[in-house]
């Protein structure tokens, strides 16, 4: 099944309940407030990452300058290779920091400032028609009224020629 249907399937579905227009803005606007949690979680996560990689790979080269000086000391290669694979490691952390940073981090931060702002858009629209509904059923009822009184009236008028005839 494709999104397409799942979607159309979703949209007669709100179209069966009076507030159906409400549901899916709530919706959105949950969706929306979902996506600004897990930016704000990527972003502490990112960032948490990027400073420990820093931290290591800093760690890591002081070590490497005081082993290296050092000359036929016990392990020193085992502890050379550990150091170095520290740096790679580092390395390797920040970049795919960086990945998520601009793949997934950017695409669900523009994603989410779309729908919020087509949610913003969608409900000052809706909210205009409602009052403008409202306006338009204030009115019917105004000329029912009047219609009602006026066959009131014109049935007295009839009332009163037949009475004098």
């Amino acid at each position: 099944m494709t999104y397409h249907m799942l979607a159309q399937d979703a949209d007669l579905a709100l179209c069966r309940y009076e507030d159906g227009v409400e549901m899916a803005l709530q919706y959105s606007k949950m969706w929306c407030r979902y996506a600004k949690d897990l930016l704000a979680w990527m972003e502490k996560r990112i960032s948490l990452e990027q400073e420990f990689a820093k931290n290591v790979m800093k760690t890591a080269e002081s070590a490497r300058a005081c082993v290296t000086q050092q000359e036929i000391m016990p392990m020193q290669h085992i502890y050379n290779m550990a150091l170095e694979q520290d740096i790679k490691n580092s390395l390797s952390s920040r970049q795919t920091s960086d990945l998520i940073q601009h793949r997934c981090h950017q695409a669900l931060a523009s994603k989410r400032s779309e729908v919020d702002k087509w949610r913003r858009e969608f409900k000052e629209q809706w909210s205009k028609e409602q009052k403008r509904m409202q306006e338009v059923c204030v009115a019917l009822k105004k000329a029912r009224q009047q219609y009602q009184q006026r066959c009131e009236d014109l049935d007295r008028v009839w009332g009163f020629r037949t009475a004098d005839d």
